[in-house]
């Protein structure tokens, strides 16, 4: 039996701001082109809620620092090399990670969308030498009938998902996240919440989990118009990544509901 490679494309994220750690929480490595970034949540890399946007830490510490590992495949080999990563994230100057441009809610007003990512070509100098073997959960895509647009799958409701991380920051064997199994409580075609681009979970999931990838291995999906589709069982399809519980209300934390937000809103971000 192998390892499931989506293990390895999962990672622990502890923030720091200098030498004092702040939180501890996941983020995955995700191929979207040439591109592979580091995807975790907004409330993650900038301290804040994202409900409120208060400061999580309880002196207002905002990260300038994260750390993370990072999971190399030689093909030929048939070897991983895991290796650990410490950089800078902030300054006065810049920030090198990348967030949403938002949305607006059912009363107008302009919110955030709890995701955020890094490049590695922007902090790895040998980015372009193991561009190919940085193991990442990939950007799937279905094409319509005629073969003219592509759409991220989307699974039904009831359908069961898997989130994979860290809850209170534990690994399992290693470096390797916990795989916590949930399902989708709202419709994904349409808006949860209040025009939130959010999928429900259900699932219990404890802190330590913001920034997981929620994956989908069934057959059954649709595209984001709805149109039906059916796919290869066991390929790992991106449907959001999972807010955490610094990303719900207190209302939804009480009856173990979660956000994911959906794939597509991080798929925009490439674009911008």
């Amino acid at each position: 039996m192998r390892m499931r490679l989506e293990s390895a494309a999962v990672t622990r994220i502890e923030t720091y701001f200098n030498d004092t750690k702040i939180s501890s929480a996941t983020g995955f490595f995700y191929q979207f082109g040439d591109e592979v970034s580091l995807v975790t949540n907004w409330h993650v890399l900038s301290g804040r809620n994202a409900i409120t946007t208060s400061c999580i830490h309880p002196h207002a510490a905002i990260p300038n620092r994260i750390s993370f590992n990072i999971n190399i495949y030689d093909k030929e080999e048939h070897t991983i090399d895991f290796r650990h990563e410490e950089h800078f994230i902030s300054s006065a100057e810049n920030d090198l990670w990348e967030s949403h441009k938002g949305y607006d809610s059912d009363t107008g007003e302009h919110r955030i969308v709890d995701i955020a990512m890094i490049r590695m070509s922007r902090i790895l100098p040998d980015f372009d030498d193991i561009r190919g073997k940085i193991i990442s959960i990939p950007s799937l895509m279905i094409l319509n009938r005629d073969l003219t647009e592509s759409s991220p799958a989307i699974p039904r409701v009831g359908s069961d998902v898997f989130i994979l991380g860290y809850p209170r920051g534990i690994p399992i064997q290693g470096a390797l996240p916990i795989w916590k199994r949930g399902s989708v409580a709202s419709e994904p075609l349409f808006n949860a919440l209040d025009n939130s681009p959010v999928i429900l979970i259900d699932a219990i999931t404890r802190e330590g989990m913001s920034g997981a990838p929620v994956l989908y291995f069934g057959e059954e999906v649709s595209a984001v118009d709805g149109t039906p589709a059916w796919v290869e069982a066991g390929k790992p399809w991106l449907i959001g990544i999972y807010a955490g519980r610094e990303g719900s209300t207190g209302a939804e934390i009480e009856m173990t509901l979660g956000r994911a937000w959906k794939r597509q809103l991080l798929d925009d971000m490439f674009f911008y």
